[in-house]
């Protein structure tokens, strides 16, 4: 099984629309998805051939946000968030990046769990961040901290 993380391309946006539209957790709609694309912050999640989900980023001098990750409900539960996070935590750090923070909804434990296990750390809350057809949710805003690289060849 190969898993890449790959900027995406304008024949996948519909897949990732649909896949948007169907999360709780997600408010990217076509549009959106295809400004980040545009922007050169969507990426496309694929396992094998077949893509499975999309990765939205912001990267700002040496911090990054965590926009948005999405594994097709299909594949969910597997480790594929994991490897993804993985994977786009290398391709940041060789960008100089040394911060990355992310927002997730408090009551979701399976991702508040897997950022916890990755050594995201919870740095504050946003009150009624989320808005449900049953009310507010608050979120967590989440940091992980990269080690800066040290180039031995300025020692």
């Amino acid at each position: 099984m190969t898993l890449a993380l790959v900027q995406a391309k304008e024949p996948e946006l519909v897949y990732l629309a649909r896949l948007s539209t169907q999360s709780l957790d997600s408010t990217l709609g076509l549009d959106a998805l295809k400004g980040y694309l545009n922007q050169g912050a969507l990426f496309t999640l694929f396992k094998d051939a077949q893509p499975i989900g999309f990765l939205v980023q912001k990267i700002v001098l040496e911090e990054a946000e965590l926009i948005q990750i999405l594994v097709d409900p299909l594949y969910c539960g597997q480790g594929f968030a994991n490897a993804a996070l993985a994977l786009w935590h290398q391709s940041v750090r060789d960008l100089g990046v040394c911060q990355i923070f992310l927002e997730v909804r408090q009551s979701n434990v399976p991702a508040v769990a897997l950022y916890q296990r990755l050594g995201y750390r919870s740095v504050g809350i946003r009150k009624n961040y989320y808005r449900y057809a049953d009310g507010l949710v608050d979120a967590w805003v989440m940091s992980l901290n990269f080690l800066p690289s040290i180039d031995s060849s300025k020692l």
